[in-house]
């Protein structure tokens, strides 16, 4: 448009500016759940998306999980024509489910076989999986990336080899893979680690255990750094350790958690010390190691917020 019209006509300029922004198309595989859509309502908020959920779930046909457009992986065919940019893995059998290996791996395998399926965007697509620090020992006193691994049950096992999976397919495609292991992972609606079950505790007004009252907490992540680190370029095949600044203790937990109602805290002797972690890949990836205070003080307000569902 020239400089005459752009002059007379700045509102039409506008408009043909605005209309010409890029939308991505973002895939979840696991689009069901509650994580899947905190994840999608906070890349929405920064970033121009249309995303796109697949779920072993029964859906109509105006299914979604807020912004996520949900399809059965049935009709995967529905999105056959679409080239997502970023596809995350949500998808997951949890440890409380007590599967034998072959429960867990029947998941891997429907994973690849989404993979194998959809289209991808020209311009740098990757793969986001959402693995755990249960594939390192339970008695680590501090873990980097490159620590050995201890897969002591079906659930670590099945982790680990969707890691090694994704490797060798991504290869083949030159798709990079970015694995992130997750510590205790902080999204609305948690509802499988300790600070779910002290936030029930919470509401309940009910006591709850904790230890190491004085030592901080450092293996903690939250949703807002994972969609931060979804944006990140990548050109190989990635693994890092989420984890963030250790500027919070137990105890500041605690009195934390008694200002949203819990009745009182019990401290018990620890088996072993919390657990530190190399942040040098993290830091080298987002630009910086985000604050485990600030991310409890958000999770705590915005799990209280009027509205908010259990």
């Amino acid at each position: 448009m020239s400089f005459i019209a752009r002059l007379f006509y700045p509102n039409r300029f506008d408009k043909v500016r605005i209309s010409s922004v890029y939308k991505a198309k973002v895939l979840i595989i696991g689009g069901r759940s509650a994580a899947s859509k905190d994840f999608a309502e906070i890349y929405k908020s920064r970033h121009q998306a249309d995303i796109y959920g697949l779920t072993s779930k029964m859906v109509t046909a105006d299914s979604f999980n807020g912004p996520i457009k949900l399809f059965e992986y049935r009709n995967i065919d529905k999105i056959g024509s679409l080239n997502f940019d970023l596809v995350c893995v949500f998808a997951t059998r949890l440890p409380h489910e007590k599967l034998e290996l072959k429960g867990f791996l029947s998941v891997n395998s429907k994973i690849i076989s989404v993979l194998e399926k959809i289209k991808y965007g020209n311009d740098a697509p990757r793969i986001l999986f959402i693995s755990t620090f249960s594939v390192y020992p339970q008695t680590s006193l501090i873990i980097s990336e490159n620590s050995k691994l201890q897969l002591d049950d079906f659930y670590s096992k099945s982790k680990a080899l969707m890691e090694q999976n994704l490797f060798s397919w991504g290869a083949s495609r030159n798709i990079p893979i970015l694995v992130a292991r997750m510590p205790v992972f902080l999204y609305r609606n948690v509802c499988t680690n300790f600070m779910a079950r002290l936030m029930k505790a919470c509401r309940s007004g009910h006591n709850f255990t904790l230890t190491n009252i004085d030592s901080p907490l450092e293996a903690v992540f939250d949703m807002a750094s994972l969609v931060t680190m979804a944006k990140c370029d990548i050109t190989a095949n990635t693994i890092v350790n989420c984890s963030a600044q250790p500027d919070i203790t137990f105890r500041e937990i605690g009195e934390i958690a008694k200002g949203y109602g819990l009745e009182e805290v019990i401290w018990r002797e620890a088996a072993r010390p919390s657990t530190k972690v190399s942040k040098k890949q993290l830091k080298n990836l987002i630009g910086s190691v985000p604050s485990a205070k600030s991310m409890i003080l958000d999770w705590f307000e915005k799990e209280n917020e009027k509205g908010q569902t259990d």
